[in-house]
């Protein structure tokens, strides 16, 4: 390979890598809303046991 075509496949690389960055930031940074009946369905759940609860349950 020449010198030029050497630049050029660097040039070509070089801007392949860029937009392929800059893709990645946008993608990142976009907003996604969530509706809140998902977001009240995706709560942790509490971790303590209601005892009367279960000893209703038992036999």
């Amino acid at each position: 390979m020449a010198r030029k075509e050497i630049l050029i496949l660097v040039v070509i690389t070089f801007l392949t890598f860029m937009a392929w960055v800059i893709f990645d930031i946008i993608h990142t940074r976009t907003q996604v809303t969530i509706d809140p009946t998902i977001q009240e369905a995706t709560a942790p759940l509490e971790p303590t046991f209601d005892q009367s609860a279960i000893q209703l349950l038992q036999p």
